[in-house]
C-alpha cells in the first residue's frame, strides 16, 4: 500500500471542494522522492554513444518507458508520475472517488496531492521543523514506535491454563453474587441504616423500612438475579466481591445517592466466549508488564543506570519552590545517567504533562521523583536505548514510518497556525448556526404512552375487556397498575420514554416503538408483569440552544475550519504558482479515456 494511506492524522485537511473529498482519507505519495526517469530520445541517445565508444556490435534495446513512468505534474523538485496518480486514486475508498470518471478524475486527485506537495514547502518555509515543540513531539512519537517495535520482538506473551485458571479464581471472575440493597439518597441516612443494621436488626426489615427502590424494599432488598463482576461498575467490584455471603457492605456513593449491599449468595458460572476472551486480553496485559519490567531491570543493568545525586538535590528544591519549568529549561538537570544517554528532568516534565493533573506538585521529595522517574521515564528510555542499539531506527520499513510521521506532524501544525485566533465561535455566531438549522440538533425519537402494568395475562386480558366495554384506561390504572410511581408522568398511567431506555422497561419499549398511534396493545409480557397500553404520540423534539450547545459548538468549529483553510490553500496556490506545473500531454496519455 502506498504510504499516503498511513497518513490518518490528516483527514482533516480539507482544502478544495475536490480535495475535500479525497485528502480526507489520503495524502500524496511522496513518502519516496520520485526519480526523474529519461524518456525514449535521451535513452536511445546514451545507448548509441555507448556502442559506438566500445565498437560493440551486438545490438541493444533501450528500456521501455510506459505511460507509469510519465511525470504528469512538477511541484518545486519533487515529480509526480502517472504510477502514483493512479495508485493514490486506486486506493481511495469508494466514498471519496466521486462521481467523474477517467481524465477528470485525474486531474481532481491530481489537484490533491499538489496541494499536499505545497503544504510541505510552505510548513519548510515557515520552520516549522526546527521549532522546539516540534522537535519535542517528533522525539516522542520516535520513542514511542522503537519502544513498541523493540516489545513486540523481545517480549512473548504466553498464557497457560493453569495460570489463566488461578487468576480467574483469585479475581472471583467465575462466581456471581446475589445481593440484597438498600438505596438512600444521603450520607447521613445511609449512615443510620447501617448503624442499625450493626445494632442486629435484620436486613429485610431495614429494606422495607429505608430503601427508596421499592422494586427490592418489598423483597427485603433483594435485588433477584445473579450478577458477576463484568456485569457491576468498578466500585461495586472492589467492595463486594471480597466479602462473604451473609456480610454487609459499609455504604457505597453511586452518584449522589447510597447503597448498602448483603451478599445473599453466590455460585459458580461458566464463562461464555465473550468473557473468556476479556479475561485471556486482562491476564495478558498483567503478564505483558511483568515481562516488560523484567526486560527494563536486566537493560538498567546492561546501560548501568545510576541516579545524578546532586542533579537529583537540584530538582528537588526546585520543586519545593514551586519552581515552573519548561521541557527545554529542565533538560540540563540530570536525574540519570547511562552508558548510552541520560534522563533529565525534561524527560520527566515532559511526562508530567501528558497525564492529568499537576503531578509535579506532588513530587515533595527525592524519593518520589525516583518512584515517579522508574514508572513513567526509565522504562522508555532502557527501551529506546536498547532499539537504537539494535539498529531498528534505521531500518527502512520504520525509517519510511517516521519520515511519514515527521510530514504528518509538520502539516497538522502547519493548519494549526493556519487557523490559530481565525475561528469565530462567540455566543452570538454559535446562536445564528443554531437558528440557522432548525431541523437539526433533535432529541431522540419519544415515545408518549398511557399503561396499565399487571401481574399476570389473565388479569391484563380482564383490563382490555373492561377498556374496551367503555372503562376509561386512565381510571383503571389508578386501580391496578404495578409501574413504580417514579417511572410514570401521571396517577392514569401515562409516561414517556426514549429507544435507549429499552433495558429499564425490559421489552415495553420495543413493544411501544412497534405498535400503531391510539392502538391499544397487550397482554405483553415484560420483566415485571403484563402490559397493556397505548401510544399517544411520537415525536423527536428539539434540543434547547443549552442541550445542543456543545454540539453546536462542535458543527461551527468544522464548518469554520474547512472555510478558513480552503482560503489559505488558494492563497499557497497563487503564492507558489510559478513552483508548479502539469504536463496535461502526459495526463491525457495515461487517462484520457480512448
Amino acid at each position: 500500500m502506498p504510504k499516503w494511506a498511513e497518513w490518518p492524522l490528516l483527514r482533516f485537511m480539507l482544502v478544495s471542494n475536490n480535495t475535500i473529498k479525497m485528502a480526507n482519507h489520503f495524502l500524496p505519495a511522496f513518502g519516496r522522492r520520485a526519480s526523474l526517469r529519461m524518456d525514449a530520445k535521451v535513452w536511445g541517445f546514451a545507448i548509441a554513444l555507448l556502442a559506438l565508444c566500445m565498437s560493440c556490435a551486438e545490438e541493444t534495446d533501450a528500456p521501455e518507458v510506459t505511460q507509469d513512468d510519465l511525470v504528469v505534474a512538477q511541484v518545486g523538485d519533487q515529480a509526480i508520475t502517472a504510477e502514483q496518480l493512479r495508485e493514490f486514486s486506486e486506493d481511495l475508498p469508494q466514498r471519496h472517488q466521486g462521481t467523474k470518471t477517467g481524465l477528470a478524475r485525474a486531474r481532481d486527485h491530481l489537484q490533491t496531492m499538489i496541494d499536499m506537495e505545497l503544504l510541505l514547502m510552505e510548513a519548510q518555509n515557515e520552520r516549522i521543523a526546527q521549532s522546539p515543540d516540534f522537535l519535542r513531539t517528533m522525539e516522542k512519537v520516535k520513542k514511542r514506535k522503537l519502544v513498541g517495535v523493540f516489545q513486540q520482538r523481545n517480549i512473548k506473551v504466553e498464557i497457560k491454563e493453569n495460570e489463566l485458571r488461578e487468576y480467574v479464581e483469585k479475581e472471583g471472575l467465575s462466581k456471581a453474587l446475589r445481593l440484597g440493597d438498600i438505596l438512600v439518597d444521603s450520607k447521613d441516612k445511609a449512615e443510620a441504616v447501617f448503624a442499625e443494621l450493626k445494632g442486629g436488626k435484620s436486613f429485610a426489615q431495614v429494606a422495607e423500612e429505608w430503601s427508596m427502590n421499592k422494586d427490592t424494599s418489598t423483597r427485603g432488598g433483594d435485588i433477584g438475579q445473579y450478577l458477576s463482576k463484568d456485569q457491576m461498575i468498578p466500585i461495586l467490584q472492589d467492595a463486594l466481591f471480597s466479602l462473604a455471603v451473609g456480610e454487609v457492605s459499609a455504604p457505597i456513593k453511586i452518584g449522589d445517592r447510597y447503597s448498602i449491599f448483603r451478599i445473599i449468595a453466590e455460585k459458580t458460572i461458566d464463562l461464555n466466549p465473550q468473557q473468556r476472551m476479556k479475561i485471556e486480553q486482562e491476564f495478558g496485559m498483567i503478564k505483558l508488564d511483568l515481562e516488560k519490567a523484567a526486560l527494563v531491570e536486566q537493560l538498567k543493568n546492561k546501560y548501568r543506570l545510576e541516579v545524578d545525586q546532586e542533579g537529583l538535590r537540584v530538582f528537588v528544591e526546585s520543586l519545593r519552590q514551586g519552581a515552573l519549568f519548561a521541557a527545554e529549561d529542565a533538560n540540563n538537570i540530570v536525574i540519570y545517567r547511562y552508558d548510552k544517554g541520560r534522563v533529565t528532568a525534561g524527560d520527566l516534565v515532559g511526562v508530567a504533562s501528558g497525564l492529568k493533573g499537576d503531578v509535579l506538585a506532588s513530587l515533595t521529595d527525592g524519593e518520589q521523583v525516583l518512584s515517579f522517574a522508574e514508572k513513567y521515564a526509565i522504562p522508555t528510555a532502557m527501551i529506546v536505548a536498547a532499539a537504537l542499539d539494535a539498529g531498528i531506527d534505521k531500518e527502512e520499513e520504520i525509517a519510511t514510518w517516521l519520515k511519514d510521521q515527521r510530514r504528518q506532524l509538520l502539516l497538522a501544525e502547519l493548519r494549526r497556525k493556519a487557523l490559530a485566533g481565525k475561528i469565530d465561535l462567540s455566543p452570538e455566531a454559535l446562536q445564528q448556526h443554531y437558528d440557522n438549522h432548525p431541523k437539526k440538533y433533535l432529541h431522540p425519537e419519544q415515545l408518549d404512552i398511557q399503561e396499565i402494568l399487571v401481574a399476570t395475562e389473565t388479569e391484563a386480558q380482564r383490563l382490555i375487556e373492561e377498556i374496551q366495554a367503555g372503562t376509561p384506561m386512565g381510571e383503571l390504572a389508578r386501580k391496578h397498575t404495578l409501574r413504580p410511581v417514579q417511572d410514570q408522568g401521571d396517577e392514569e398511567g401515562r409516561f414517556h420514554f426514549h429507544e435507549h431506555e429499552s433495558p429499564h422497561f425490559g421489552g415495553l419499549v420495543e413493544a411501544a416503538f412497534a405498535a400503531k398511534i391510539g392502538e391499544l396493545k397487550g397482554p405483553v409480557e415484560v420483566n415485571d408483569g403484563y402490559s397493556i397500553f397505548k401510544v399517544l404520540s411520537r415525536e423527536r423534539k428539539r434540543e434547547t440552544f443549552a442541550e445542543a450547545e456543545w454540539r453546536v459548538r462542535r458543527d461551527v468549529k468544522k464548518i469554520k475550519s474547512r472555510e478558513i483553510f480552503n482560503r489559505y490553500v488558494a492563497g499557497l496556490r497563487n503564492e507558489y504558482e510559478s513552483h508548479v506545473s502539469v504536463r496535461e500531454d502526459n495526463l491525457k496519455a495515461a487517462f484520457e479515456m480512448r
